[in-house]
Parts: structure tokens; sequence; C-alpha cells
């Protein structure tokens, strides 16, 4: 199903105010823990993802992050446009159906000289952007690590 332009999603700003207080996902699982609020550490961290939209929030927990961090709701979601790359890069299409076949000529061991040379070239190529992605998806996390 192709997503429409003005689809509005839900994203949460809990690693922007984490940041902001240079407090950690540990930190706020300890103060929620001290109001007697249990809550699984992987949902906190899913929280602190500002690039992966929001499915399904427990009102609940949302509630008790917020009086922990004294936020109106509206400081810890907003919602957005859906963003649909987050900044990261992709190969072309293209460029992926004619990886893809060179990798299934080379696994047939049927490559010729100037497949092999292509190939490589596509391979750096995919490896950059993968690399080039990791430091933007980083960036994005570095606020929650520090």
């Amino acid at each position: 199903m192709e997503e429409r332009a003005d689809t509005l999603r839900c994203y949460s700003r809990l690693w922007k105010i984490l940041s902001e207080r240079k407090m950690t996902v540990a930190d706020l699982g300890r103060a929620l823990a001290r109001r007697g609020v249990r809550v699984n550490a992987k949902t906190l961290y899913r929280l602190t993802d500002p690039t992966a939209p929001i499915g399904r929030l427990d009102m609940g927990v949302a509630g008790e992050i917020c009086k922990v961090l004294e936020v109106d709701l509206s400081h810890l979601v907003s919602f957005e446009a859906a963003r649909r790359d987050a900044g990261l890069r992709r190969i072309s299409a293209a460029r992926q159906r004619r990886l893809d076949w060179l990798l299934e000529r080379q696994a047939g061991g049927k490559l010729t000289g100037p497949e092999r040379r292509e190939l490589s070239d596509l391979v750096e190529e995919a490896e950059r952007l993968t690399l080039q992605n990791a430091r933007t998806l980083a960036r994005a996390r570095h606020a929650v690590v520090r």
C-alpha cells in the first residue's frame, strides 16, 4: 500500500527531553520505579527513537513519564507528516536489481571480468550508503547515549 504524503504519524520527543536534562533511559527507568511504575526498558528505548513512528502508546506509561519529566504530553510526542526515510539513503531500485542479478551470477560461478568489476563497484556503493545510514542513526541517538 502506498503511503500518502499528508499522512500524520506520531513521533516521540523523549530522546530530546532526556538529552536536554542530561538523563539516560536508565535514569528515567529508575525515576519511574521510585514512583512505583514498572516499565519494560525496551519500551523506554523504543520511545527514544526519533525516527520511528509510534504505533501504540500506553497512555498510563506516557502520563507517568510526563509526571517524572514534568512535561505535557504535547512535549513528549508530536504529530508530523510521515517521515519516509528519516534521512536514510538507499541504492536505486535499478542498481539494486543489477546488484542482485550479479550476486546470483557470482553464486553460480558465471561472472565475467567486467561483471566482477561492476559487482565490486556496486558492493562498494551499498557499503558506503550503509555506513552513511549508520552514522545518521548514531547521530539521531547520540543524545540518549551521552
